[in-house]
């Protein structure tokens, strides 16, 4: 009997229940199916005929699983939501108030580890913030208003900081340190309402101090030191209003000087020194605010001096000197405004000339001289805005003239050649290394010309009672053609003209040592 009691009151439950469940049923509808008529959206409704209120959104995932779900009221979200990625794990949960985050919300990650966590207020950031990173945390923030305000830090994987400083406001504000993996600082930074404000400083990886400084307002400030990898001291310099001011000074790595100089609004300024590591100067430059201007000396690393000049607004003016390291002058060249003009001299390492002439327009210009290493003179030329134009004559180590050619732009038009008795050799002229007209001797005088040059040629002559030649001229036809020369009575050429079908080419008059 007692089991026919109990069989009955459970019946007599479900079917109360069922009853209940009946009278205070909620209504679920499908809003919304996927192409593959796969429910996506559905709502859960509460109340009778028009009165039916939505309470709960559900959404799907296309394999049928469960993608989120939120309570509403009044059409908004309010109350707890909860959302899946496709493979069941939670995605994130949390609370909203009438339509907006409310408290604590968590996200996970696809594998349900914590991902991050967030506190809300009215739908803004307010509070603690955490943020996770395979399971460790990686941030830890506050918010107030979606403005992050307090504490702020980064974290290693093994849970050491990274990162420690402070917000207000949404900026940074106060003292900030960053530390390596080992839990070394490596920088330090201060900050007044997101600005650098105080002293600054940074390691390198082996914990080394390689920066001290300060900021005012975002700018560089007061004295600031630099040290090399190692922590020694490598250079120093001022600052004011993150503009540089005042000296400069910087070191080797044996602790000797090797730059002594001070800027002014940014820029160098007056005498800059480079030394070498063994204190010898090595240059010496002088500044106005910025630019080259006033004399500049160079060193081999012996202390004797390699070059002297002088600058004008960052550009050599005026003498420049070269010197071999034996102190031995190597070059004087004459500047203005960057440029060669002027006289110049060179010098080989035995202090023979080597060079002697004009630049203009850094261009040779004028007569130019050059020597053998012997100091004997090797040819005298003339240039003419950086080509060969008139008379070079070239001389053997014996002093004897060996040729001499006329150019015209760098075109050589005549060639006289001479044996060491200084006897004409060779008589040629040319265009664009074309021979069109020669007459050739040996050393006793005789002539030797190609017949290809004398054919439809004629000469007309004079000569003194003692029968040497006084004058002679070719003609082609009726016109000049070749040569017309002059001599002395001991038949030596005083002057030739150089012709080619009546046009003059060159008038030269021979001048003997």
């Amino acid at each position: 009997m007692y089991l026919i009691w109990t069989m009955s009151f459970k019946t007599f439950l479900n079917l109360t229940f069922a009853l209940f469940f009946i009278s205070c049923s909620s209504t679920v509808r499908v809003v919304e199916r996927y192409p593959s008529n796969q429910k996506k959206v559905e709502e859960v409704f509460s109340g009778k005929d028009n009165r039916l209120k939505i309470k709960k959104r559900i959404k799907y995932h296309l394999n049928g699983s469960l993608m989120s779900k939120v309570e509403l009221s009044s059409n908004k979200r309010h109350g707890f939501y909860i959302s899946y990625y496709d493979n069941s794990y939670t995605k994130a949960e949390g609370n909203y108030k009438n339509d907006k985050r409310e408290g604590k919300w968590i996200w996970y990650s696809k594998k349900g580890k914590i991902d991050s966590i967030f506190s809300y207020k009215s739908g803004l950031l307010n509070g603690e913030n955490k943020i996770f990173k395979n399971g460790s945390i990686a941030s830890r923030s506050f918010y107030k208003e979606n403005a992050l305000e307090g504490k702020y830090n980064l974290y290693y994987p093994d849970g050491k900081y990274k990162t420690k400083g402070n917000y207000i406001d949404n900026v940074p504000n106060g003292k900030w340190t960053w530390f390596d993996e080992k839990n070394n600082k490596s920088r330090i930074v201060n900050y007044s309402k997101g600005k650098m404000n105080g002293p600054i400083k940074v390691w390198n990886d082996s914990s080394f101090l390689i920066m001290i400084g300060a900021y005012d307002q975002n700018l560089k400030d007061d004295k600031w030191i630099y040290y090399d990898a190692r922590g020694k001291r490598d250079s120093t310099l001022t600052y004011s209003e993150g503009r540089r001011y005042g000296e400069y000074k910087a070191w080797h790595d044996n602790g000797n000087i090797s730059v002594n100089g001070s800027f002014f609004d940014d820029k160098k300024n007056q005498k800059w020194d480079w030394f070498s590591d063994n204190k010898t100067l090595d240059s010496s430059k002088t500044f106005n605010l910025g630019e080259l201007n006033g004399p500049a000396v160079f060193s081999f690393k012996n202390g004797s001096t390699k070059k002297r000049t002088n600058y004008k607004s960052s550009k050599i003016n005026g003498l420049e000197e070269i010197y071999y390291q034996n102190g031995q002058m190597q070059s004087s060249v004459a500047y203005k405004d960057g440029i060669r003009s002027g006289p110049f001299k060179l010098w080989r390492s035995n202090s023979n000339m080597e060079e002697e002439g004009f630049y203009k327009n850094d261009s040779l210009h004028g007569q130019v001289k050059r020597w053998y290493s012997t100091g004997d003179p090797a040819s005298v030329s003339h240039y003419k805005h950086g080509k060969l134009d008139s008379l070079m004559q070239i001389y053997s180590l014996s002093f004897e003239l060996k040729k001499e050619s006329f150019y015209e732009a760098d075109n050589e038009i005549v060639r006289i050649e001479y044996f060491e008795d200084n006897k004409i050799k060779e008589i040629t002229i040319l265009k664009e290394d074309s021979i069109l007209f020669q007459r050739s001797w040996n050393e006793l005088g005789v002539e030797e010309t190609d017949e290809v040059f004398i054919t439809g040629t004629r000469k007309e002559s004079e000569f003194f009672l003692n029968g040497n030649l006084e004058y002679e001229c070719t003609f082609k036809g009726k016109y000049k053609h070749g040569i017309e020369w002059w001599f002395d009575e001991q038949r030596n050429p005083l002057k030739i003209d150089f012709y080619l079908n009546g046009e003059k080419l060159i008038s030269h008059e021979i001048q003997y040592n």
